[in-house]
């Protein structure tokens, strides 16, 4: 058994290095296009589908006829055709769709500005990239590039494919690279006898059975002035000209800062989470659906429409299907358990005596109608929705608190 996991670096290329990387991004990107555009016409002139195979049979033959041009000088071969197996990749996932009968999104052309990846590959001799003994990556056809390890890949551990992405464009851009490895199954953590439930919420990201309430990164509300300011001054710069180009690389910074605040947040709690407790109870969650617009569907007042995006602003920005992610992938390499349970009327219903009103529910607070019981409204559906895991799971949960949970997860196990 192994699992893996992907380690993710600062690069520091020089400007001719830099230079290099450009310019075999432009030839991917090219490559993707004209091959995109050979399946088309060869299914609607000819009716017939053109596949990864018979598209890297003829770019082989191109660069044996132009050696240097075909790619560009020093692009390693593999890099080249696995442009051609993303493309697979996207013709594959569209049939699949359409098969389903969903949105269908037929591949599209890309522009160079937004063909931002690479890929090499550590598996075999033949993968043109290396760490040479000063720590440095060396790329075919790019040379030795400096890394900032901030951590060090695992000496167990069998490295696969390696993506070089850029981010921004211009003398500022930053290039980033990601090591795929894989890694012998590690041991479960120790037990602590301890559950949970969880209720995500938009006022408090997480809320805790325990009664514990953790706040999440906000990351757009603390940035929102300093993004504001940057959309204006793009929107005040004249289309097509080079101020706008960088007044729109700045927007992107501040957008891709947000993204890491909200990424490292759901790293650190779902970390906290998965050491404290050994079952996890989630609700069975579609972030996707939930966050859909409300026009187009129903007739809907304009007041009601606003509050729909104002929500799913609230949502995206506290991050729940991250964080729920980041929670699953943690939980199982750690031996953990996720319990997912139905979500409907975990708001409504009384954590004491089950009653389900939704008169009990006000605001930010929950006081039961039937037996009076008052309580935080996200704690109370947070111990809902750990009761109903513990009832899925088969366990008993005679009383609450730390005691009883304990007790019940040392008789299931």
């Amino acid at each position: 058994m192994f699992v893996q996991r992907t380690y993710r670096y600062r690069l520091y290329p020089t400007r001719r290095q830099a230079g290099a990387l450009a310019a075999q991004l432009r030839f991917a990107c090219e490559l993707y296009n004209a091959a995109l555009e050979q399946r088309r016409w060869a299914y609607r002139r000819c009716g017939k589908s053109v596949g990864y195979h018979a598209q890297s049979a003829e770019l082989t033959e191109l660069r044996r006829q132009a050696p240097g041009l075909c790619p560009p000088e020093g692009m390693n071969c593999w890099s080249a055709q696995e442009v051609l197996r993303r493309l697979d990749r996207a013709f594959a996932a569209f049939f699949r769709r359409v098969k389903r009968g969903e949105k269908a999104g037929y591949p599209r052309f890309r522009s160079a500005r937004r063909f931002d990846t690479l890929a090499w590959t550590m598996k075999g001799h033949a993968g043109g990239v290396a760490v040479t003994e000063e720590g440095r990556l060396r790329l075919q056809g790019v040379g030795c590039l400096k890394v900032k390890w901030h951590r060090s890949v695992p000496t167990e551990a069998t490295l696969g494919e390696v993506r070089v992405t850029r981010r921004g464009s211009g003398p500022r851009a930053r290039f980033y690279v990601s090591i795929c490895a894989e890694l012998p199954d590690p041991p479960s953590r120790p037990a602590t006898g301890q559950a949970v439930g969880i209720d995500l919420g938009v006022r408090r990201l997480v809320s805790l059975s325990t009664g514990e309430q953790l706040e999440g990164p906000r990351a757009e509300r603390e940035a929102s002035s300093a993004v504001r300011r940057a959309a204006r001054r793009v929107a005040r710069r004249k289309r097509g000209s080079q101020r706008r180009r960088k007044a729109a690389a700045l927007l992107a910074r501040r957008r891709e800062r947000e993204a890491n605040r909200r990424r490292d947040s759901a790293h650190k709690l779902s970390r906290t989470l998965v050491e404290r407790f050994d079952l996890i109870a989630v609700e069975s969650l579609r972030v996707a659906n939930m966050m859909r617009s409300a026009r187009g569907t129903v007739a809907e007042p304009a007041t009601n429409v606003a509050q729909k995006r104002s929500l799913n602003r609230a949502i995206a920005d506290q991050s729940w299907a991250q964080m729920l992610s980041f929670l699953a992938y943690k939980a199982e390499e750690a031996g953990r358990r996720v319990v997912k349970v139905d979500p409907a009327n975990t708001s409504r219903t009384c954590s004491a005596c089950g009653a389900v009103d939704a008169r009990s529910r006000s605001a930010k607070r929950f006081r039961c109608i039937a037996c009076g019981r008052a309580d935080d409204a996200d704690v109370n559906a947070a111990n809902v929705i750990l009761a109903r895991a513990l009832a899925q799971e088969g366990i008993e949960r005679p009383g609450r608190g730390r005691q009883a949970q304990t007790a019940a997860l040392a008789a299931v196990a």
